[in-house]
């Protein structure tokens, strides 16, 4: 099957694209698979398998529906710019865009939670990203924790190959505000009408929480040897019906609300100062006041 996409939710981390997400999949006319994030246009070897990689997710498909895709490392990835430009050249694009501090520290917690940030510290975390960045893999983007809010700098990769009009911005502040009206401008430029009606838009996802028993939570979200084992002997079509039928749940059973400290007034000074710019030719871009992000 050639899979061909609609629009495509390309980020950014922490910034309210789970929610979104979650609220766009229900749509009757909107076709989006379960799996939020598909790596096709980041992994190589996700994207040498062609439509057989994306078969395993968009099974069942109604052609009458609009396909969507995503994932949140797409937005500074360049090769996945180009890769979506080359598999769907028509498709749009749709970026939620998070007060770049919030969405940094945001991003450390949840890095936090799921056994992959080893720092102590938010601090600790900032200095070592330049080091963890030069690795160049995708998991090093798991810790950019300041490199993944320079958001301007990073639409630019998709503005040389896809025009203006099919990019689309949502600012998490406004999700946040007016949920229902964020929504509906959303879905209306995607080509379907609305119908918030049929649409719950009651639960917010990927919320401040960690482990009730870290174990267990080490145990299921392990990237060691023994998961690229299970990767070797699993088929992907397995593995992905695995995840959604009893991985994915037993990780949300596992987790309770958890409020993280206030970051440290310093450190949000420095970064303040560091997104001053970035913000800038962000807010002159969108013709938005963004002098609130700090």
């Amino acid at each position: 099957m050639n899979q061909h996409f609609d629009f495509a939710i390309i980020g950014a981390a922490k910034a309210g694209t789970t929610s979104l997400t979650q609220y766009v999949s229900q749509h009757p006319d909107i076709f989006y698979p379960r799996e939020k994030e598909i790596p096709f246009f980041l992994r190589e070897e996700c994207w040498n398998q062609g439509n057989a990689y994306l078969d395993t997710f968009y099974g069942g498909k109604d052609e009458r529906q609009l396909t969507g895709t995503g994932h949140v490392h797409m937005l500074p990835s360049v090769d996945a710019a180009s890769r979506l430009h080359q598999y769907s050249p028509d498709v749009k694009l749709v970026a939620v865009l998070r007060n770049p501090i919030e969405r940094a520290y945001s991003a450390y917690w949840h890095s936090r939670r799921l056994e992959w940030e080893t720092s102590a510290t938010f601090e600790e975390a900032l200095d070592r990203e330049p080091a963890r960045s030069a690795e160049g893999s995708l998991i090093a983007t798991d810790y950019a924790y300041v490199n993944d809010g320079c958001y301007y700098k990073h639409l630019q990769a998709y503005l040389e190959l896809f025009p203006r009009e099919r990019l689309y911005i949502v600012l998490t502040d406004d999700l946040k505000a007016d949920t229902p009206d964020t929504l509906a401008k959303l879905l209306t430029w995607l080509g379907v009408e609305p119908r918030l009606e049929e649409l719950d838009l009651s639960k917010k996802s990927n919320v401040a929480s960690q482990p009730r028993y870290a174990l267990l939570n080490k145990f299921l979200l392990s990237r060691g040897s023994l998961k690229q084992t299970y990767k070797s002997i699993v088929p992907e079509k397995l593995r992905y019906e695995i995840a959604m039928r009893v991985k994915k749940p037993l990780v949300q059973m596992n987790l309770q609300k958890f409020d993280y400290p206030p970051i440290e007034a310093e450190t949000r000074a420095r970064l303040r100062e560091y997104f001053a710019p970035h913000n800038a030719q962000l807010g002159e871009f969108l013709a938005r006041d963004l002098s609130h992000w700090t």
